[in-house]
């Protein structure tokens, strides 16, 4: 890019000296270069960030259509379908990891009775 602006430069002067431009035209010339460059500058970078977002929706397309080894579909359904029996989950205690001194659940009991 500079080799180009160097040259152009050049024949500019050499047309400069003939008489054939003035300086104002050379200047609004390379205003008008820089301009161009910076928009093409850019578009490629619009054009990039649409590349990476096709490339990313291709993959979000390709998890939709996978299918699951699981059915998540359905299956049978059970008519008149009954749970009897109870659940208790008690004396729950937890802590995180990063924080063992504190206790988040203190000794937590919970009783589900269906019957």
């Amino acid at each position: 890019m500079y080799g180009a602006m160097t040259a152009i430069i050049y024949y500019a002067s050499v047309l400069y000296e003939r008489g054939d431009i003035d300086i104002g035209t050379i200047t609004s010339y390379l205003f008008y270069l820089i301009l161009l460059l910076v928009n093409f500058g850019l578009l490629t970078s619009v054009l990039g960030n649409v590349y990476s977002m096709l490339g990313a929706s291709d993959k979000i397309v390709e998890i939709m259509q996978t299918e699951p080894k699981i059915n998540t579909k359905g299956g049978e359904k059970i008519e008149n379908f009954e749970i009897k029996g109870s659940l208790e989950i008690a004396d729950v205690k937890f802590r995180y990891p990063s924080k063992s001194d504190v206790e988040v659940l203190k000794g937590i009991t919970i009783d589900v009775a269906n019957n």
